[in-house]
């Protein structure tokens, strides 16, 4: 009869030592001075390093979470020992310059920790008066972008263009054979980035600027397009109840930035940071 308790996958441990990589970054693997000390906070201790029992903790709740076997001593212990092995792969991998040299590792780190200083001002939940006065403060961030209705007409002969050109001119219903009309875009409003998706930059940076039944001309790589502007709407700032998710999402962004900015000016005031002359010059 085939026993249904799973062994556990080493592949567990294999992640869990590029987790550690990250986690030594950020303080969960405590460094020691004295050989024999364990403190209350710690349930093993590997070379100068400590494990903490959070990390212990978190370990077996990961891995019960993806075992279908009911956690006894014997498996907590067998996730206690994959720590001390996934510790001993994170010392050796730092101790032969990994977290330098990798550039993945060292983004992962960086990510972390980020996350970790940032996490307060993720979780921030503002009164309705601080959003409120945020939005008042930073209403050019909210401020909506321009939106256009566009027609276009395209062809390969210059003839055939510039006698279509007459016609709008003239509001004649002169048809060229040879014109086209882009029809793969709505005629419809869009927003200026939606525009440039369709027609590239060129053509839909020019249209910004342009009044209502403005008609222009444009010649993008040997191709002749008409474009005519059929409707506007003026970016503006839409009002406070009808994007406060959005406003909230900003000030959380914010603050996060200003958490990181200040950790980081901390970090550089209390390292000893040295640039070459020649760059340090220019700035």
């Amino acid at each position: 009869m085939q026993s249904n308790t799973r062994e556990p996958d080493i592949r567990w441990l294999i992640l869990g030592a590029v987790v550690g990589l990250i986690i030594a970054g950020t303080g969960i693997l405590k460094k020691s001075s004295i050989d024999s000390y364990l403190p209350p906070n710690s349930i093993a201790r590997v070379n100068d390093h400590f494990i903490s029992n959070e990390a212990y903790l978190s370990a077996v709740n990961r891995y019960q979470g993806d075992s279908r076997n009911i956690m006894n001593d014997e498996k907590k212990m067998w996730v206690l020992q994959r720590l001390i092995e996934e510790e001993l792969l994170v010392q050796r991998g730092l101790s032969i310059g990994l977290a330098q040299s990798t550039n993945e590792i060292r983004g992962s780190i960086v990510t972390v920790l980020i996350e970790s200083i940032t996490a307060d001002a993720n979780a921030k939940q503002p009164s309705e008066e601080e959003l409120q006065e945020y939005f008042e403060n930073n209403k050019e961030r909210f401020l909506s972008q321009i939106n256009l209705a566009v027609e276009v007409w395209y062809s390969n002969s210059e003839i055939s263009i510039d006698s279509f050109l007459l016609s709008q001119k003239n509001n004649s219903e002169k048809k060229e054979t040879t014109i086209k009309r882009f029809d793969s875009m709505p005629r419809t409003l869009l927003p200026l980035v939606k525009i440039r998706e369709y027609l590239g930059p060129s053509i839909a940076n020019k249209l910004g600027d342009l009044p209502i039944n403005s008609t222009t001309l444009h010649k993008i790589r040997g191709r002749w397009y008409v474009t005519k502007i059929l409707d506007k709407q003026e970016p503006s700032i839409p009002p406070f109840e009808t994007i406060k998710n959005k406003i909230l999402n900003e000030y959380r962004r914010n603050l996060a930035d200003n958490y990181l900015r200040t950790y980081i000016e901390n970090l550089k005031k209390n390292s000893n940071i040295k640039v070459a002359d020649t760059l340090a010059s220019s700035e």
